[in-house]
């Protein structure tokens, strides 16, 4: 009984941890790819020049993977010692990674390949999630605080979308730096939400 009680208790702090993590790290990865998608062609022109413009779509696409590394979605599996389900996630996102590049990459060329990496992959983290669910005996709401990861990516998403079209092309390089200033300046204030960085960088400093 005790052992049983004392597993539980585990269990959720294991949960919350999960919970807590994801908030953290959605205050770091949502502004980040807010940035990445709204203003990938700004971030390719300024790092490789405008001669590899054509690459900023493969950017974009790329870059939906971000929102969705808020978290681990292995961790849990491997506290319950669940090796086969990882390995079957990983089999998982191999076949459709093949099956979606096979069929989109004749409609959309490179871009075909670049959605069908982040497609399987949103696949396997629905696997992972479902299998989680199911071995913890929670639902989706427990894993991740949706009243509070909504407002966070409507903070990072909408503000950067609303420049862009007020300002438009012909102060693009304002604008662009006036993006990355509001995405830093999110981040720095979801994160400090969480924890105190002036204790933080005075503990680390001295």
């Amino acid at each position: 009984m005790v052992r049983t009680e004392k597993a539980e208790s585990t269990e959720e702090k294991n949960i919350e941890l999960f919970n807590t993590s994801s908030l953290f790290m959605a205050g770091i990865l949502f502004p980040l790819f807010s940035l990445c998608y709204i203003y990938a062609y700004d971030i390719i022109t300024l790092f490789y020049t405008s001669s590899y413009a054509e690459s900023v779509q493969l950017f974009a696409i790329s870059s939906l993977l971000i929102p969705m590394r808020i978290c681990n979605y292995t961790v849990l599996l491997q506290l319950k010692s669940k090796g086969l389900s990882i390995l079957t996630g990983s089999i998982i996102d191999f076949f459709f990674t093949i099956l979606l590049m096979i069929i989109l990459y004749p409609h959309f060329r490179l871009s075909g390949l670049a959605m069908a990496v982040v497609i399987a992959t949103y696949i396997q983290a629905a696997f992972y999630l479902f299998k989680i669910t199911r071995i913890y005996n929670k639902s989706l709401f427990d894993l991740f605080d949706l009243k509070k990861l909504t407002p966070i990516f409507i903070i990072s998403f909408v503000p950067l979308l609303v420049i862009k079209f007020l300002l438009g092309p012909q102060l693009a390089g304002i604008t662009f730096l006036l993006a990355c200033i509001i995405s830093v300046g999110t981040s720095i204030y979801f994160v400090n939400k969480k924890f105190d960085l002036k204790d933080l960088l005075f503990k680390k400093i001295f």
